[in-house]
């Protein structure tokens, strides 16, 4: 559904054999390299695998490629559907990052709960939160991010299981975007391995295109009965 600008895809490994240990799998159209170090995957009641990070040492780090480089120029959209037992690694878990340049992870937990939070960067991070902490932990959600860096006045989009959520503006930048060409996309951490996600993660996904609350949604409900 709606493949056409999608620049990086995980393979969705489903059935009672596990996949290989090292193997995670870029199914775009011309794929990425990617390599596993210490995650191991998990299988779900619905027979879904997902990859489950540590915490601490955790990553997998998918090659860069021209098709991955600065992505938000223009605009584009990032999900992923992740499982948190808690905010990660110093409080911020990644979910999908490329080094300094631009994170997309979990923060700030309390009660049970975690904000969702997108930085990038230009001359000083432009950085913005969920209003309110409102991804469960030990619980499925379908976290996305819509955003374009061409103008830095634009706000991201901060969607959870289809649904925007109100957002809060904690700084601003100057300037353009800085380049992110030559940073490798790390999933689950940082480069720096110093933001691990605490959880699962699985059905990464990356498109060159700004999707309409109204996609979104349907790409919610159409992977939902695998987190059911």
């Amino acid at each position: 559904m709606f493949s056409k600008n999608i620049v990086f895809e995980s393979r969705r490994y489903t059935g009672p054999t596990a996949p290989p240990a090292a193997v995670f799998e870029d199914k775009s159209r011309n794929p990425a390299t990617c390599a596993i170090t210490v995650a191991t995957w998990a299988r779900q009641p619905s027979d879904i695998w997902a990859l489950s990070h540590n915490g601490a040492t955790s990553l997998v780090t998918v090659t860069d490629a021209p098709k991955l480089q600065n992505i938000f120029d223009g605009g584009a959209t990032v999900s992923a559907w992740i499982y948190p037992l808690s905010d990660g690694e110093g409080n911020l878990g990644s979910v999908a990052s490329k080094s300094a340049y631009w994170d997309f992870r979990v923060s700030d937990e309390l009660d049970g709960f975690v904000r969702l939070n997108f930085r990038q960067l230009f001359t000083g991070y432009s950085e913005w939160q969920t209003a309110n902490r409102v991804i469960p932990l030990a619980s499925w959600s379908m976290v996305s991010v819509i955003y374009s860096s061409t103008l830095i006045t634009n706000d991201p989009v901060l969607v959870l299981n289809g649904v925007a959520q109100a957002i809060t503006e904690n700084s601003l930048g100057v300037g353009i975007r800085q380049s992110d060409v030559g940073q490798n996309l790390i999933l689950g951490n940082s480069n720096a391995v110093n933001r691990t996600f605490d959880g699962l993660i699985t059905l990464e996904t990356m498109r060159k295109e700004v999707l309409s609350d109204t996609k979104v949604f349907k790409l919610f409900t159409g992977e939902q009965r695998w987190f059911q």
